[in-house]
């Protein structure tokens, strides 16, 4: 006997079956035997319709998918609070690395501050040892506005060479021009040394 005829068989037997389950929800006094067959209808409808689900399985089928639907809501509500958590603790790093950092640079420019007010009193030191030293009172002038024009010895040097130019001196021409020569010789001196 092939499939094909057994499969025949089997669904002339579920139609036969299902008219008598029909005709059995008709009545109103059932046997517990007739009960049994009823309960059995899922069965015969199933050979005729593999795809047949009853209204209970239906419901169940239903629950179990908005069962599963609200573990995906639930996975995904966590997954986004946790990704919200994450975007803050990141947050919240890089704007305490930010601060450090401004931090950081604002006590190296105040240390760099320092060091440079330190240096000037060194270099205000030293010029002060230099003016004292020198004996004489061309250069200690010289000097002294050399200091004033923050090291600019160009500037220093006309402002003198105005000051002891034998054309403004002219009752001692001599004196002025020998003044001449020894800020030529200061100036070359102090072309290279910086006291600012």
């Amino acid at each position: 006997m092939s499939s094909s005829t057994s499969s025949d068989t089997n669904i002339r037997k579920a139609l036969k079956k299902l008219k008598e389950i029909d005709v059995l929800k008709g009545r109103h006094n059932i046997s517990q035997e007739e009960d049994e067959k009823i309960k059995k209808e899922a069965y015969y409808r199933r050979i005729l319709d593999p795809s047949y689900r009853t209204e209970e399985e239906k419901e169940q089928e239903q629950r179990k998918y908005d069962m599963l639907q609200r573990e995906r809501d639930v996975m995904k509500q966590r997954q986004c609070e946790r990704h919200k958590k994450n975007q803050k603790k990141k947050l919240e790093h890089e704007a305490k690395e930010r601060k450090r950092k401004e931090d950081e640079e604002a006590k190296a420019k105040e240390r760099e501050k320092e060091r440079e007010k330190e240096r000037e009193k060194e270099r205000e030191k030293e010029c002060e040892r230099t003016i004292a030293y020198c004996k004489d009172p061309l250069e200690k002038e010289y000097l002294s506005l050399l200091v004033e024009n923050k090291n600019d010895n160009g500037k220093t040097f006309r402002m003198m060479s105005r000051k002891y130019h034998p054309d403004k001196n002219l009752d001692n021409k001599k004196w002025a021009e020998e003044k001449q020569k020894q800020l030529e010789n200061i100036r070359s001196k102090y072309d290279k040394t910086q006291f600012t």
